[in-house]
């Protein structure tokens, strides 16, 4: 699964997620931290502790379910290193795609409900998006070609000769059992990925070619909708046709992925519609190459920019001031200890766009300037409090649409009781 991640550059099962700059320390969420597994050409795999649940939960199911005993449950480890491989390659797939289409892939993470490719979270065209989400799917494609011809070999050597042979040697602790499950399960995370709703891929792909005709914040909203139904669906399945609570699971999982990426995607655009210049503190001259250090600390330690004539020629970063106050003193020029490649948009950039930069950047603010002229500065700190105030403005206004929406409907089916109470002669309690 894909993910475009929203934190340290741009989470479901077997999955892909876009960027903003880090949230200063005071705002990061206190939560548990995967731990770093390897690194395939470049990219962090990850895996959150939780894993060990899958591990626990293959071990019971081939050791003590099957009677295998010790046997049986070498036998599940082995089952979930292999299937956790194909689970790898898959998600190798979407950052593949993500690389060639210039987009920074951030790491992959195993979780107890698959693996997730998180990948800077940015607006690419339909046809890219298509890509990136079938990427991983085609993989899983590729792998079950390559094990049905395992499963036949493996089978004919083990006396099998039908396919019910080879599906009920799906729980044996044998090498038949092992090939044919892994490709059972390959061919199931094909399918299911393929579902046309967030967060697995298929919500990507429906989303793709939906935005072939329509904006993408439309296209994003539809796809979310047939998210929910589909999710509605299995529940009522589920609980009423099966009697099994697998299904309810998934789709309160689908449910609220599908819910999760409409809400992002309707914060981004709100984020669009922000220029840089409506949230900056507008300053005029910032500080020159030649003044000395000392001068930086007239307002109290803070990033600054360096100009000349108005125009930005560099910037000097707090850290930087005080640790050159220690080793050389007040006196020091500016200029020997400002960044010369500080970075600069016009007022006009969206406050989105802006954000981007800063992740990709990794820099902790950036110059603003008007007519190439030095204007104001935009932290990641005053950022993420704008980030926040945005999204918690957008969760207000939810809130009120839906209770003026319960209030409506209160009215009127108020008024239609005083109606059916008049037509027979009643009077409506007050």
């Amino acid at each position: 699964m894909l993910q475009s991640s929203p934190v340290e550059g741009t989470r479901g099962p077997f999955g892909f997620s876009r960027t903003l700059p880090k949230p200063p320390g005071h705002l990061k969420e206190v939560r548990v931290q995967p731990r770093r597994l390897m690194s395939i050409a470049g990219i962090e795999v990850l895996v959150h502790p939780t894993f060990a649940l899958v591990v626990l939960w293959f071990a019971y199911l081939w050791g003590v379910r099957t009677n295998a005993g010790a046997t049986g449950v070498l036998f599940g480890l082995l089952m979930v290193v292999a299937f956790f491989a194909c689970v790898l390659l898959h998600e190798l797939g979407h950052c593949l795609v993500a690389r060639r289409s210039g987009l920074r892939v951030v790491d992959i993470t195993f979780l107890p409900i698959g693996g997730v490719a998180r990948v800077e979270r940015t607006l690419v065209p339909p046809a890219t998006e298509l890509w990136l989400a079938l990427a991983g799917p085609l993989v899983n494609v590729v792998i079950v070609a390559v094990l049905l011809p395992v499963v036949g070999i493996v089978a004919a050597a083990q006396g099998v000769d039908s396919i019910g042979g080879v599906v009920a040697a799906l729980g044996d602790v044998t090498p038949l059992g092992f090939v044919s499950y892994l490709m059972f399960a390959n061919a199931s995370l094909v399918l299911f990925n393929l579902i046309p709703a967030f967060p697995m891929d298929g919500g990507r792909i429906l989303r793709a070619f939906l935005a072939l005709g329509i904006p993408f914040a439309t296209a994003t909203q539809i796809a979310v909708g047939i998210g929910k139904g589909i999710a509605l669906v299995f529940a009522v399945v589920g609980v009423v046709a099966l009697h099994d609570w697998t299904l309810p699971l998934v789709a309160v999982f689908i449910f609220i992925g599908a819910h999760m990426e409409g809400r992002i995607v309707a914060l981004e655009e709100s984020l669009r519609r922000i220029h840089v210049g409506q949230c900056i503190i507008w300053e005029a001259g910032g500080i020159t190459p030649h003044e000395p250090l000392g001068v930086a600390l007239l307002g109290g330690p803070r990033d600054l920019a360096v100009t000349e004539r108005g125009h930005v020629i560099g910037v000097l970063w707090k850290t930087d001031i005080l640790y050159a106050l220690r080793l050389h003193g007040p006196q020091v020029p500016v200029g020997e200890v400002m960044d010369y490649y500080p970075l600069v948009v016009d007022v006009d950039t969206s406050l989105y766009h802006a954000g981007q930069s800063m992740a990709r950047a990794d820099r902790p603010a950036l110059l603003v300037t008007q007519a190439g002229l030095y204007r104001g500065i935009l932290t990641a700190e005053r950022y993420w409090t704008l980030y926040r105030g945005v999204q918690r403005g957008r969760r207000e206004k939810g809130t009120a649409r839906y209770w003026g929406w319960l209030l409506n409907w209160a009215r009127a089916w108020r008024r239609r009781e005083e109606k059916a109470l008049t037509a027979i002669g009643r009077k409506p309690l007050s």
